[in-house]
């Protein structure tokens, strides 16, 4: 219930929540022609209250593909940060889709089209965006939404998609 992703009008308006399609999240422009973001949630709450968070990235597996969301490889996935969870819940809802993030655009990933790709590794915001308390949240979105309609990637959700911590104690 806390992974999954949010569809909108091409304006940001009208957000709704979709849980998951056959266990994947979608980014992009569906057949709908509305934008999809997709929310991942991970429990960090095992690394120590006093560590130095020195390194971090997300790592997605992709799933399959309609059109060419990444433009030529000339847009590529931002990745969001919050510490705790977007919107009110910790749960997907449809909040989630403009809810202010803790920092934007603290890593990329860049073009694929199979396999897992590995994103930037995060900014210092997005390091100091890691809770070590609870739970953190990430949102991926296209820098530039797809230009049509049918133009979207699904990534596997679950373990396929993880949040890589590195510290020092």
């Amino acid at each position: 219930s806390e992974d999954g992703y949010i569809k909108a009008n091409s304006n940001g308006t009208g957000a709704e929540t979709v849980d998951d399609y056959n266990n994947s999240l979608a980014l992009g422009t569906g057949f709908d022609g509305k934008i999809s973001k997709t929310i991942l949630s991970f429990d960090t709450s095992a690394i120590p209250d006093g560590a130095v968070i020195t390194r971090a990235y997300v790592q997605v597996t992709y799933n399959n593909m309609s059109g060419d969301p990444f433009n030529g490889g000339s847009n590529n996935i931002a990745i969001d940060i919050k510490s705790g969870h977007f919107g009110n819940l910790v749960s997907l809802e449809t909040g989630d889709w403009d809810a202010a993030a803790d920092a934007d655009g603290i890593a990329e990933i860049t073009e694929f089209t199979s396999g897992t790709k590995n994103s930037s590794d995060f900014n210092s915001s997005g390091l100091n965006g890691i809770n070590k308390t609870g739970t953190t949240q990430v949102r991926l979105r296209f820098i530039t939404n797809p230009p049509s309609s049918s133009t979207y990637l699904f990534i596997k959700q679950g373990s396929y998609a993880k949040l890589i911590v590195e510290y020092t104690e």
